[in-house]
């Protein structure tokens, strides 16, 4: 069993929670849960990873945002 610090004792360790918007609810998974839902179909999560390749460089290329109302110099 994992020691805990006496000011957590008792509380489960609060772990990040991953958002998914769909039409007709939002999910709140943790990561290993969702890594665990993506380790049954090996596909999926090839196509996901590469779909987040191109989006990261998809906005890379765009380059920084710049503010609305933000002074320009």
């Amino acid at each position: 069993m994992e020691e805990q610090t006496p000011h957590l004792a008792g509380r489960p360790k609060r772990e990040k929670l991953i958002a998914i918007k769909m039409t007709k609810a939002t999910l709140f998974l943790t990561e290993p849960e969702l890594s665990r839902l993506l380790a049954k179909d090996p596909a999926l999560w090839t196509e996901a990873v590469r779909r987040g390749k191109y989006m990261k460089r998809a906005r890379a290329a765009r380059g920084p945002k710049i503010k609305e109302g933000a002074d320009r110099d």
